[in-house]
């Protein structure tokens, strides 16, 4: 459920430029007016919370009432007060205004269609099995590929997924390869979602599972049923790599294997960006809405602005390393293999 945008998080948004390079046009009174109003409807109905999103709404209004906004003719300072403003409701960390032109950029910096997301997939050493996302796109191809390089390895003793550079994305990937990795119907996540959102959104795919929920909100567990034609990558050591940019949907798939004792999460905690939702465009602004929480069933404990800790903590550029050791190679030996593998990709280091 976790979307692309995602990546848009709390950091300054860069001054907007038109394409011709010269400076974007100066705001009037009216257009501030709208741009509020605007956000502020859009988060009354669609924020996770019916109760935060009203609050959200209530601080953008009282500031616009009182002038605090009169003097901001620059979208890009204007984004950022409105950002920051946000924030103090409520901390979130997918809640951005973003000027004009700049959530698109951010996307494309995602991989776009999906296409280059599956960085790399093959064999590190025997029986141990690699694969980097550089995100989860919703792109069959891409699911296809990397579940194709499982089936062709399923042999294999340990399979590590590196996620240290990966912001987020959706669900298809994982759906497309943990049945691989249980040998029972297991439930790994439970999420939240405004219902307003859940209509527009339409029937969810078989892997989410409606469950009963309060008024306003539509409940649904994320559930993976095994691969009975291919069982033999059920014994496999699977590690997950992360790092301090590890965000969204990327650590939905870290909670998930913790919560499940499936995996072992090795390096970093992760960035806490655990509300997912959508860039919505706002005349020449975009703001970001989260109307989704994503949390462990069992202790309703989710992480947005804590993260996922790793159950082995070590720097992220060790994560590769440590990894191969536990898969079984000699300590020179994963040293060797990870110094290689880093070398083409550096592995993303804090947050």
């Amino acid at each position: 459920m976790a979307s692309p945008a995602g990546l848009a998080q709390n950091a300054d948004a860069p001054r907007a430029e038109r394409p011709d390079g010269a400076s974007p046009a100066a705001l009037t009174a009216e257009e501030r007016s709208s741009v509020v109003e605007e956000i502020a409807k859009h988060f009354e109905t669609r924020y996770v919370s019916p109760e935060i999103g009203a609050r959200y709404a209530q601080a953008l209004r009282a500031a616009s009432a009182s002038g605090a906004y009169a003097s901001l003719s620059d979208p890009a300072a204007f984004a950022r007060r409105l950002t920051a403003d946000l924030q103090a409701v409520a901390a979130d960390r997918h809640v951005s205004v973003i000027p004009g032109g700049m959530a698109r950029p951010m996307m494309r910096r995602m991989g776009g269609d999906g296409s280059s997301a599956l960085e790399e997939a093959r064999m590190l050493a025997d029986g141990v099995a690699y694969l980097r996302f550089s995100f989860f796109p919703n792109d069959p191809a891409t699911a296809d590929a990397a579940r194709a390089f499982l089936l062709a390895n399923a042999e294999a003793s340990a399979v590590i997924i590196d996620a240290r550079t990966n912001p987020g994305g959706g669900l298809l990937v994982m759906d497309r390869l943990l049945p691989l990795f249980y040998g029972e119907t297991t439930t790994l996540m439970r999420s939240d979602l405004r219902e307003t959102v859940a209509r527009e959104m339409g029937t969810p795919p078989p892997t989410l599972v409606p469950q009963t929920a309060p008024p306003g909100i539509a409940r649904t567990d994320h559930v993976v049923a095994p691969d009975d034609g291919e069982t033999r990558l059920r014994d496999a050591r699977v590690l997950y790599l992360t790092s301090g940019r590890t965000g969204s949907a990327a650590e939905h798939l870290a909670m998930a294997l913790k919560h499940t004792s499936r995996g072992t999460v090795i390096g970093e905690t992760t960035a806490g960006a655990g509300n997912p939702g959508l860039a919505l465009p706002v005349g020449r602004f975009s703001v970001f809405v989260p109307f989704g929480r994503a949390y462990d069933p069992a202790t309703g404990r989710g992480w947005e602005g804590s993260g996922v800790e790793p159950d082995v903590a070590v720097p992220a550029a060790d994560a590769l390393r440590r990894a191969l050791e536990l898969a079984g190679q000699p300590a020179d030996e994963a040293r060797r293999l990870a110094a290689e593998v880093d070398a083409r990709s550096p592995p993303a280091v804090g947050s």
